[in-house]
């Protein structure tokens, strides 16, 4: 487990100024082992490299398509500069020589603001729709959320495990229950029919 504990920053590094979204790509596992130990200390690249590599949000399609082509499902954890521990979080030179984002830290859970699903295309690629917020607005770090029909589709391919335990209020239950009723309809339908035949 690498040092919790900031690097000093090299001359081609800069501290965080809190300003930017980073984020990070995960696997449901990963994703299911943060949220159980609530931090993580990464990948086994961020173990070998001594930081949680992250990335800036004009990055991260170029990271999914260097570092994640071909590995099925993947979440995407935005992450909220001003819940990671102070000093933690370096900006660094890396892949064509831009700075990225570095965390001397392990993951806190309570850093990570929104969760996504990534989908993937037939060639194992991960195609982003739209793009991602980068700079941070006034209201900042805000709750967690999660979309009720990302909260469903978390449930039919990785179990209710994978949720985030503070959806963001009744809003988001009631989008997670129209989404679950959509979807789960013909399985509901399913199950009334198995129960017909059974004497209770």
């Amino acid at each position: 487990m690498p040092d919790p504990s900031p690097s000093p920053a090299a001359p081609s590094a800069r501290p965080d100024a809190g300003d930017r979204w980073v984020y990070k790509i995960v696997s449901p596992a990963q994703w299911a082992t943060l949220q159980q130990q609530r931090a993580w200390a990464g990948a086994p690249v961020d173990l070998a490299d001594g930081f949680v590599h992250l990335s800036a949000a004009d990055q991260v399609e170029g990271t999914l398509a260097r570092h994640f082509t071909g590995q099925g499902p993947l979440l995407l954890l935005r992450v909220a500069p001003a819940r990671l521990p102070p000093g933690a979080l370096v900006w660094e030179v890396s892949r064509g020589s831009a700075l990225f984002p570095h965390l001397y830290a392990p993951l806190p859970h309570a850093a990570v603001v929104e969760m996504q699903p990534l989908p993937v295309d037939p060639d194992g690629g991960h195609p982003l729709s739209g793009g991602l917020p980068d700079q941070i607005d006034a209201q900042g770090a805000g709750s967690t959320t999660t979309s009720g029909a990302e909260a469903a589709l978390l449930v039919a391919e990785g179990g209710a495990e994978l949720l985030p335990e503070g959806l963001d209020g009744l809003a988001n239950i009631g989008e997670v229950i129209g989404a679950v009723a959509e979807l789960g309809g013909e399985l509901l339908g399913a199950v009334a029919e198995g129960l017909s035949g059974i004497d209770l």
